[in-house]
């Protein structure tokens, strides 16, 4: 199963695509998935020359108004193999602040259904024509973040989990089941609190003044040009709010060109999750928790299917005092599948919790397994028995 995948809907987008492509590609989206909304190029020859490198699907959509059937129509086919789906535009471009890799972001929401990502509004940076080189270098002018239009989301989704999309930017979801911010909030709709210390989604609304006349022209993916039609007195009020230079994107500049002049993406992630987890155990005996997290976080990624890989990161997490995240892993570890192993993993991730009473539960009930249900493995767990007798009393079992 594919982690994270990224879904769109474009109409003679045919001059941005390619970077908004590539650059989502660096960031560890697997699959692009594209609904070409009857453009004059077919945006599949447009992206053709990336399809030896990056996985992309393009599905033809002609017509007015097809976003959320084709947010529907993702979520249905390729859905089931991906844990999380992002739905955005090509006008925006998802920014990881702290981490380059957009899965690692991920990881720490794995128990919700969906994670909101405010907007950020860049404008024109005063530029009349489309400007040469890379859109995320020529477009550095934003609206201050508590600029009220930041309070907008998009939603990267977890599609187990969602009914449907209500709208281009919120969903609905499985009873029980709701979108936070990064946070932690609850977003019950399309908009929320502006955080972005991980996250954010540049959207680069406006562009140049020709450009944004073609937008208007285009109309909305959403809605009719009958029901609502931007208009140039948009672009005429911007060049007085997108007033705050941002180059946090240039960084991402050098990689992102070198892919769509033909270079490679990335290499593909053959790591051992054997190797991977002695490698972090040593980390952790020499006391270097920030590399053994770093570590841990790339090894859910690569492996987000292996419960011993979140039962690691659990007990990573405990080590480093973070202690609602360590519990929050250990969860997805016993959700794939419950083993003596996390068990253990559990008992003492309790312990560092400072959390006895929870850890005496989990102490009992795996005593229970190595004298029953995993009789066979209670010579190999000797060790595991040893530990679990020093918190329980005589009386307890």
């Amino acid at each position: 199963m594919r982690y994270l995948t990224l879904c769109c809907i474009a109409k003679d987008e045919n001059a941005r695509i390619v970077e908004w492509a590539a650059f989502h590609a660096l960031r560890g989206v697997e699959r692009i998935v594209v609904y070409d909304n009857g453009s004059r190029l077919p945006l599949a020859e447009t992206l053709a020359p990336l399809t030896d490198r990056i996985d992309i699907v393009v599905h033809e959509l002609p017509g007015p108004a097809r976003q959320l059937e084709a947010y529907a129509h993702c979520l249905e086919v390729h859905g089931p193999r991906t844990k999380w789906l992002a739905c955005i535009d090509v006008d925006e471009f998802l920014l990881p602040r702290r981490e380059d890799d957009l899965r690692q972001v991920l990881t720490d929401f794995e128990e919700f259904a969906g994670l909101g990502v405010n907007w950020v509004m860049f404008g024109s940076s005063g530029h009349e024509t489309p400007p040469p080189g890379l859109l995320i270098e020529a477009f550095t002018r934003r609206a201050p973040y508590e600029f009220p239009t930041n309070h907008h989301i998009k939603s990267i989704v977890r599609p187990a989990y969602v009914q449907g999309p209500l709208s281009p930017h919120h969903f609905a979801y499985a009873p029980g089941r709701h979108c936070v911010s990064e946070r932690g909030f609850p977003l019950p709709g399309p908009y929320g609190p502006h955080h972005n210390a991980r996250i954010q989604l540049n959207h680069y609304f406006f562009r140049s003044r020709q450009e944004f006349a073609e937008k208007v022209e285009r109309g909305r993916g959403d809605m009719t040009t009958d029901q609502f039609r931007h208009s140039m007195r948009d672009f005429e009020q911007q060049l007085g709010y997108c007033s705050v230079e941002d180059t946090e994107m240039a960084r991402f500049a050098p990689a992102v060109r070198v892919v769509c002049d033909g270079g490679p993406v990335r290499a593909a992630d053959t790591a051992d999750l054997g190797a991977e987890s002695e490698k972090i155990a040593l980390l952790l005996s020499r006391n270097r928790l920030d590399l053994a997290e770093a570590l841990s976080r790339e090894c859910v990624v690569a492996h987000n299917g292996a419960s011993a890989a979140w039962s690691l990161r659990g007990l990573v997490l405990a080590r480093a005092g973070r202690h609602p995240e360590a519990l929050s892993a250990l969860a997805t570890s016993l959700r794939i599948e419950q083993t003596v192993e996390n068990l253990t993993t559990l008992f003492r991730v309790q312990q560092l919790c400072g959390d006895r009473d929870e850890a005496r539960r989990t102490a009992r009930y795996l005593l229970w397994r190595l004298n029953g249900v995993d009789a066979d493995l209670k010579e190999e767990c000797a060790a595991i028995l040893a530990e679990i007798r020093t918190l329980l009393s005589d009386a307890a079992y």
